[in-house]
Formats: C-alpha cells, structure tokens, sequence
C-alpha cells in the first residue's frame, strides 16, 4: 500500500495557483483508485476490483497478472465479492484466493479458484440463493481446495458457510475423487449442526420447511448416476460435489426416492468398517458409520424434494459501500435490492416471507426491514 505526503509553503507561488488547477492536479492522481479517509490518513486500494468491496479495517495482498494468474490473500476486514472474479476475463482470472487471520468474506456470485485456503479464524459465507436452488457455485480447480486443523483438536480453525449453495471440487484428470471424502466428512462433521466451525450451512437450521436438509457429498456422478452437469458445470467421474440437499439424497438430484433408498439398501447390509463410511455410503451424519439413524434421516425425507420455495431464506448483505454516522446507528435509506428469482411470485407474497440481516463492518449482523 502506498502512501503520498504532500506538503506546501504557505505563501510560495505554487501555493497561489487557482483552486480549479489544484483540483485538477488531485483528481488526475485519484484515477482509477479509491480513496477513503481514515484517522487523517489518506489509504489508497486500487488493487481491489470495482466487485470487490472491503471495510475499512481491511488487510490484503494482491500478486500476478491475467496471463499466470492471480494470488489474493485476505488477513483481515470484512469483503463482500458481487461478481465471479476468477473466472476467465474476470478482474482477478486463474484466482488463488486464500483467507487467513480474521478476514470474514460474503460470495454474493458464482466463484472460480485455482485455489481456495482457508486457515487461522476467518469466515467465507456464500449468500444464499433461495429454495434450494444453487446459484452461487463454488468452482474449485484439482487439488485446490483446504481448510487448516488444529494440531491438538483435529477440528478445522476456519469456517465455510455454503448457506443453500453447491461446490465442485475438481478431480484428476482420470481417477476417482475419494480421497477427498474422509476429508470433508471432517470439515462437515464439524461444521454440524450450524455453529461450529468447518464446512456448514446455516441453512440447516433456517429452513422453515417439515423436512432437514443438509450438504451432502459424493464423487462419481457422472460414471454412477448419469449427471453430466452440475449448476450448467460439466462434471467428471472424478469430481467431488458438495450440495445443499436432503437428507437420504444419495445421489445428489435433489430428491429423496425409491432409487437413494435401494442404495442404502445395498450399504446397510453390508455396511463399511466404522469410521470410513461417507455421504454416498449412507452416512447422512458425519460419524462415518451406515446406522439405523441414517435410515430414519432417510425416511424422514422420503418423497421430498429440495426445489422450491424457502420461505425462512436469509439473505446476505451485498456489502454495497453504505456507511454509519457515529452516534446515528439508524437509517432509513435503502440498503440494497434483491431479485427473487427461484419463487414463483404466487408463492412469495409478503415480506413476512424474507428476513434479511446487515452488518457495519464489524461482524454483527443486525436485523433489517424487507419490503416486497
């Protein structure tokens, strides 16, 4: 980050130029930059994209170029990201971003990694696209994607909220992606059920709906299941999906049916060693075990189907730079604007429908009004 002193001698003839050469002087220097005042200081950041808002307090580094790819990391500060900013033709393509210290990251659009890390204390939430219906998938390239343990607990130190939104852990070019699996069984069984840190989903508990979700995991979709697509992303047998689904939805289409309770079938009578088994094998719980608790989180669902309407949806901040006025907490002004495009307007007819929380910068979110 740089910094520019400008001092002046009262009186000097340089000193008597026109207010409007002045001001032409200081608005040729802020091109392409954002200024923002802070104690008296004059903070320049104009490595950060037009997308990518970030408070104050925010501590960053950017390296690279569009032709090798860009490494990004956040230490520290609140950021919100409003567009796909690694994917080809993005301001930061072939994007490694990693998150560290106490930076806390809102993805409010589809994101594309070569590498995602997270590590130390910080927070990544994906906002939440509404019924199910994944419309800010995580991208991230072979072998790209971690999340720090603790030495002493095992447990992961950082957390990644994906809300109702899906991932794509690319795999090998050839192979299968299972050595991912004990992994993320892991980082989700200590995310479960929504507070602790790891891989999670707030929207667990969130749903208003008679039936649980949760994410659910598994490789081979291609070869097993017949899904070349996942969210309009080609897959491969030896890619991993992670997605917000139902419990007992084995193969990951959205639903419970007759097809995900053959399968568990099959693993329940023959169950893996304790410990080893994972999502596709039954385990909708994370204790690495095909259990007659499995078997009720299946019937439970059984039938359901996760496409549709949410109606105790939360919706993320954008991180649109509005600021608070010490001593004014309040506002009336109109924060931002969301089109809901997952619910048909017959279903969705009243605020009462959304809730909707904001934070200042400081990680507390507060509740907000919603008008439809």
């Amino acid at each position: 980050m740089s910094a520019i002193h400008a001092h002046q001698a009262p009186g000097s003839r340089s000193a008597r130029r026109s207010s409007s050469r002045r001001a032409g002087c200081k608005i040729a220097r802020a091109v392409n930059l954002v200024i923002e005042q802070l104690e008296g200081r004059v903070l320049l950041s104009g490595t950060l994209p037009a997308a990518v808002h970030a408070s104050t307090d925010a501590v960053y580094s950017v390296t690279g170029d569009p032709t090798s790819g860009y490494a990004v990391t956040l230490s520290a500060g609140t950021y919100s990201f409003d567009a796909n900013e690694g994917a080809p033709g993005g301001d930061w393509q072939n994007l490694s971003l990693t998150l560290t210290g106490t930076a806390d990251v809102s993805f409010n659009a589809p994101q594309t990694f070569t590498a995602f890390t997270l590590s130390a204390t910080a927070k990544a939430a994906v906002s939440s696209s509404g019924g199910g219906v994944s419309g800010n998938l995580l991208d991230v390239a072979a072998g790209g994607f971690s999340m720090a343990l603790d030495p002493v607990t095992g447990n992961p130190t950082a957390t990644l909220d994906m809300m109702d939104n899906d991932m794509i852990l690319r795999g090998p070019a050839s192979g299968s992606g299972d050595d991912e699996l004990p992994v993320l069984r892991t980082l989700l069984h200590s995310g479960l059920p929504t507070g602790g840190t790891g891989l999670r989903s707030s929207d667990v508990t969130e749903s208003g709906t008679s039936y649980v979700t949760r994410l659910g995991y598994r490789d081979g979709l291609s070869t097993f299941d017949g899904q070349a697509t996942i969210n309009g992303q080609a897959v491969k047998a030896s890619d991993t999906l992670v997605k917000y689904t139902l419990n007992g939805d084995m193969d990951l289409d959205g639903r419970v049916t007759n097809a995900d309770f053959a399968r568990f079938s099959n693993a329940f009578a023959s169950p893996p060693a304790a410990g080893t088994s994972t999502w596709q094998l039954g385990d909708f719980n994370y204790d690495g075990r095909t259990t007659g608790s499995d078997y009720t989180l299946l019937s439970n669902d059984f039938g359901q189907n996760i496409t549709g309407p949410n109606f105790a949806r939360s919706i993320l901040p954008v991180g649109l730079p509005v600021t608070a006025t010490e001593g004014q907490p309040l506002t009336s002004a109109k924060l931002a604007t969301f089109t809901d495009t997952h619910n048909a307007t017959s279903q969705v007819t009243q605020a009462t429908d959304y809730t909707a929380s904001v934070s200042w910068g400081d990680g507390v979110f507060s509740p907000t009004n919603v008008t439809v």
